[in-house]
C-alpha cells in the first residue's frame, strides 16, 4: 500500500542524515499505522515506513479476509464484481521531497 499526502506536498517530516525525521503529522500517521491492529480484526501490518510526502506499509489478510459486498437485485442478493481500476505498471514513482 502507498497512500500520498494532498498533492504530494511535503507534510510528515524531513529526511536529515539520511534519515526521516517525523513532524507531528507524521507522528500521527505512524500512531496510526501502528493502531490499525486494534480496530480492524484479520489483518497483521508488516514493514512500513513514512516519508516526507507519502507513506508506504503492507497489510497482511490473515483468515477468511474480506467478502464482496452484496448488491440488492430487486428481491435478490447478487456480488458485485470489482474491476480493477488502475494499474501502476509503467507509471513513475511518486515524487519525495
Amino acid at each position: 500500500m502507498m497512500v500520498c499526502a494532498g498533492g504530494r506536498k511535503c507534510i510528515f517530516g524531513n529526511v536529515r542524515n539520511g534519515g526521516m525525521v517525523l513532524n507531528d503529522a507524521g507522528r500521527i500517521v505512524e500512531f496510526t499505522w501502528l493502531d490499525l491492529v486494534q480496530h480492524n480484526h484479520n489483518i497483521e501490518l508488516d514493514e512500513f515506513i513514512v516519508m516526507p510526502n507519502h507513506v508506504h506499509g503492507i497489510i497482511i489478510i490473515v483468515g477468511a479476509g474480506s467478502k464482496p459486498a452484496l448488491k440488492r437485485d430487486g428481491l435478490h442478493n447478487t456480488h458485485c464484481h470489482i474491476d480493477r481500476l488502475n494499474d501502476r505498471a509503467g507509471l513513475e514513482p511518486a515524487p519525495t521531497c
